[in-house]
């Protein structure tokens, strides 16, 4: 357990875990039908649908990685948010009337109107087997913390909190669900607000110096009109490739649009997205200021914790919120803190267990099913597929612990499944003439296509990415470049955005290395700093060119009393490598995921649209 909880805290989280469970009973007392579990009897009222929407895509990952990305950059991020909002306004306008006509459980149901039951089985698959990864891989990495947090290892943190969501989720289907994540909401927001106000009193110039001294460390640099698909980010990103993919994951993703489902008509179901829109804005924005703040107030004090390895996608950065909270947070307090982290984990499970059972019985066993079957049986089959897709989230997760692939798919598979998911529902809307046949192959040749893209890499001069420092000719840097294979990825590319932390293993290698003449104390220095998502050249665009990083509390000890290294010279030293041809070997999956997305709907219209053309208009009904 925990040294850093007392008693108090305990009982907080106490309380709040059979605080949901009760909800979801309360709800469950009326479930009569499959109707009631997952649309909630469509009488959902929409402020309670809109916030839910909020908390679903609210992961325990956001609440601490939002802040983690302005910790080790600045606040770009909120270009990307501008498309959330975006994307929402248009399947406002757009899409949710198509939602209520007639009793449809999903958006897959319109695959069949148009094209028949195969394609309505295809887009089903595709969203089960991403959406099952994905959840089951959040679940495992929002463990990683917790072990951290809580003091629990990670099995038994997956159990917690798959047992627990299903509980409430078995219980009160939908109406339980969406109850208990706009309960969820307003949990983590509250933490997130208590947090953006209760650190600049613990600094010297108050919310006022704190954010001058964040703007001159360039962590308030939001805006970047330069065009490109890698990081760091760009309007364009927001305005073009967020929009696009958010069209996908809130209108083509049932993990979302299970919720817009459940309102009372398409007014209200209008409403529910318009509200998610309003507040998904701020609530990024708090996080990023959250993590800008953050940044400053560990320029004056010390972790307290060493921050723990990388492992599994969870960056040391990653850490620095749980252990602001564990070490600096007042009692109580804290609990309330954990509870808001255990409140986003809990609504992402949840809220893929309603989506999981609702599209693998009403879209696919329902579909295929013979038999006529009563209102209580399909009542009873909804609620064994919700523990069915429990005990696989389960399994995912702890295999996710030491199957490297699981992880890499996982993380990637979405965003690869999501261009033919809606390619194939535009054209279920807005070209119900084409062949069913080619609406297929057109998601299958954008799944293939899209996988085989993100295997690429190619060679790219620095200066084309963006690199605003001289390659400087000096012995000490290109006898560096050997140490800077530790920086390479599976692919065996060098990573320009430096993601990992060299090990002790490495570390106890440069001790020996430090014996050699050329490798100088500086760069002994240079290779102890923290290097999570600092980014070579473009990161120091918006900094002065010798900004500083602090070093932990461990690392303070090994250099003695400096506490600050040059970032311009770690840059320096990293692009050693690319001396001798001037070139980098650059990766496809250091594309930004929502490009993904508008590529994989274009090829998914363009393979539909050419095999259409080949075999001719589908018939006519007779």
């Amino acid at each position: 357990m925990s040294t850093y909880l007392n008693f108090t805290d305990w009982a907080v989280i106490l309380v709040y875990l059979l605080g949901m469970i009760a909800l979801g009973v309360w709800f469950g007392k009326d479930q009569r039908n499959a109707r009631d579990y997952f649309l909630g009897s469509r009488n959902l009222p929409w402020w309670s649908v809109g916030l839910s929407i909020v908390a679903t895509e609210t992961s325990a990952l956001t609440f601490i990685g939002v802040p983690a990305l302005v910790f080790g950059g600045d606040i770009s991020f909120i270009q990307v948010v501008i498309g959330y909002v975006i994307a929402r306004v248009v399947l406002a306008v757009v899409m949710v009337p198509h939602y209520f006509k007639g009793e449809i459980y999903s958006p897959y149901q319109l695959f069949a109107d148009s094209f028949g039951e195969p394609s309505r089985r295809v887009v089903s698959v595709f969203f089960l087997i991403a959406g099952t990864l994905a959840a089951g891989v959040r679940v495992y990495v929002t463990c990683i913390p917790l072990q951290l947090m809580l003091g629990v290892n990670v099995l038994p943190a997956i159990v917690l909190f798959i047992v627990l969501s299903l509980i409430y989720t078995y219980v009160g289907g939908i109406k339980a669900v969406v109850w208990t994540e706009f309960a969820q909401f307003i949990l983590f927001m509250g933490g997130g607000l208590f947090t953006l106000f209760y650190i600049p009193t613990l600094l010297e110039g108050g919310l006022s110096g704190a954010l001058n001294e964040a703007a001159a460390g360039g962590k308030l640099h939001w805006l970047n009109t330069a065009f490109a698909f890698e990081k760091p980010f760009n309007i364009w990103m927001g305005l073009i490739g967020a929009t696009v993919f958010v069209m996908s994951s809130h209108g083509a993703d049932q993990l979302i649009v299970q919720r817009v489902l459940s309102c009372r008509n398409v007014v209200e179901g209008r409403k529910a997205l318009i509200l998610s829109a309003v507040v998904i804005l701020p609530l990024f924005l708090v996080f990023l200021f959250v993590g800008a703040l953050l940044w400053v107030y560990y320029q004056h004090h010390g972790f307290g914790i060493v921050l723990p390895e990388t492992q599994a996608g969870f960056t040391k950065n990653d850490y620095v919120f749980p252990i602001f909270i564990l070490t600096t947070m007042p009692p109580v307090v804290k609990g309330f803190m954990i509870v808001a982290i255990l409140a986003a984990a809990m609504s992402s499970v949840s809220a893929a267990l309603s989506a999981l059972a609702s599209v693998s019985t009403m879209d696919l066993f329902k579909a295929i099913s013979k038999r006529v079957r009563s209102d209580e049986d399909y009542l009873r089959l909804s609620k064994y597929s919700t523990v069915v897709w429990a005990v696989v989230l389960g399994v995912v997760a702890f295999a996710s612990q030491g199957v490297v692939f699981i992880l890499n798919w996982a993380f990637s598979l979405n965003g690869l499944t999501s261009g033919a998911m809606l390619g194939g529902l535009l054209m279920a809307l807005f070209w119900k003439r084409a062949r069913p046949g080619a609406v297929i192959a057109g998601m299958l040749v954008s799944l293939a296509g899209m996988i085989s893209v993100s295997q690429f890499s190619w060679d790219v001069k620095p200066e084309k990415i963006g690199h605003t420092l001289p390659l400087l000719e000096d012995k000490a840097l290109k006898d560096a470049a050997a140490i800077t294979k530790e920086l390479q990825n599976t692919n065996g590319a060098i990573t320009l955005a430096l993601r990992a932390r060299f090990n002790s293993k490495t570390i106890e290698q440069l001790d020996t290395q430090n014996q050699s003449e050329s490798i100088t104390p500086e760069l002994r220095k240079a290779l102890l700093v923290e290097l999570n998502d600092i980014i070579i050249g473009p990161s120091l665009r918006t900094q002065k060119e010798f900004t500083h990083f602090p070093l932990s509390a461990e690392e303070q000890k090994l250099e003695g009393s400096s506490n600050q290294v040059d970032i311009a010279f770690l840059n320096r030293m990293l692009l050693a490598d690319s001396f001798p041809t001037g070139l980098a070997r650059y990766p496809t999956q250091s594309i930004f995921w929502p490009w993904f997305t508008l590529i994989g709907t274009l090829l998914t219209l363009s393979v539909a649209w050419v095999v259409n053309f080949f075999a001719g208009p589908k018939p006519a009904k007779p």
